[in-house]
């Protein structure tokens, strides 16, 4: 960074092109952590009314196999909007899931 204002912040032009590329990508990929976090939880709450229909009706729940493709899909879908690799967004993705997986 090679100047700041009078009360310590960086000026955004003050930055070089190398800390412009490590700040862009870092928020990138807190963006998709964010945005994967906000389909896991929506996932969840799909597989908690699937089972609370199956104790009721006994309507058949889908298998855990189509749920795990589903949360892969997810991860596809948020690397292709954001415009991260793959390997990023599923990176990620493991992450949160193996999180939620202690609770």
């Amino acid at each position: 960074m090679k100047e700041k204002k009078g009360n310590g912040e960086a000026r955004l032009g003050a930055l070089t092109d190398e800390e412009r590329s490590h700040y862009t990508g870092a928020t990138r990929l807190m963006a998709v952590e964010l945005e994967l976090k906000v389909r896991w939880y929506k996932l969840k709450i799909a597989m908690g009314i699937e089972e609370q229909q199956f104790r009721k009706s006994g309507q058949a729940k889908r298998p855990e196999e189509d749920w795990r493709r589903s949360w892969e899909k997810e991860a596809k879908e948020v690397a292709e909007a954001y415009g991260v690799s793959l390997e990023d967004a599923s990176r990620v993705a493991s992450k949160i899931n193996s999180f939620e997986a202690e609770f």
